[in-house]
């Protein structure tokens, strides 16, 4: 016999809103996926960042280094974006 289900899209009617809620304040507490994955790499880039950094460069936080989706950026913008980071 098969257990769980083959695809989200079949879960998703047998769920109750308790569970959905449970579920949401779960993930909310407990991010799993992605977006972790972003967050601890983030902060490992911040704390190698910091602890290479020049004298009187200001420091960087984890959020600096998630994604950001933007729109296209120009190339004087990219640039601008960079210059904000270098010494």
């Amino acid at each position: 016999m098969l257990e769980g289900f083959p695809h989200p899209d079949y879960l998703l009617p047998e769920l109750t809103s308790r569970q959905l809620a449970e579920w949401t304040a779960f993930y909310n507490r407990n991010p799993f996926g992605q977006e972790i994955t972003n967050l601890v790499i983030a902060k490992m880039a911040a704390a190698l960042w910091n602890q290479r950094r020049g004298k009187g460069v200001e420091a960087v936080k984890p959020e600096d280094f998630l994604p950001k989706y933007i729109e296209r950026q120009t190339p004087e913008e990219m640039k601008l974006a960079l210059r904000r980071h270098l010494p």
